[in-house]
Formats: C-alpha cells, structure tokens, sequence
C-alpha cells in the first residue's frame, strides 16, 4: 500500500526538479495503477497539498470542473504540502530523540 507521504514525497521529488506530475508519473515512480495514482492526485490536491499547474477557472481552483479529469492535469508540491512533508520529518526527528533516551 502506498501512503499519503509517499506520494506527496514523490511529487516533492519532481518539483525540486523543476518537472510536474502526472498520474502517468506517480502510477510508474510507485507502482500503482493509473486509477490509483489518479486518487491518490485527487485527494492530495483537494486537501491543498499540491497544486495543479494549469491556469483554473475562479472557484476551481482545487476541484475539477464539469467534463474535466484529473487525468489532463499536472501537478507540483504545495506550501501546505511542504509544511506537511517538514512536520512529518520533525516528529521523526523528536521520536528518535524520545527512543534514544
């Protein structure tokens, strides 16, 4: 099973790059369908943590509108998305602390 993290990680990963992300991307980076990936972007991107690349209509910008899929969009990593990413680092951090003690 893939997590949240591991997608959003991976979207990250392709930002940093300066490239998007697709379905077709996060499907063959993790092994996942294309409808899963697609899911996985949907979700993600309602949630705020990514943001689609394409210019959207005022009120979309973070839900399809009618007749469009996810699979005609691109994607990069979000300012929630990065907030996201360095809080789940830091409570890795404070947990190693907490094991070593």
């Amino acid at each position: 099973m893939v997590t949240k993290r591991e997608v959003l990680e991976s979207v990250a990963g392709r930002t940093r790059a300066g490239k998007t992300t697709d379905y077709r991307d996060l499907a063959w980076q993790l092994d996942l369908t294309e409808d899963a990936a697609c899911d996985h972007l949907k979700r993600l991107w309602q949630q705020r943590l990514i943001e689609c690349t394409e210019t959207r209509p005022r009120g979309h910008e973070y839900r399809l509108h009618e007749h469009e899929g996810v699979r005609e969009l691109r994607f990069a990593l979000g300012r929630r998305g990065r907030a996201r990413l360095r809080w789940w680092r830091e409570q890795e951090e404070r947990e190693a602390k907490e094991s070593w003690w």
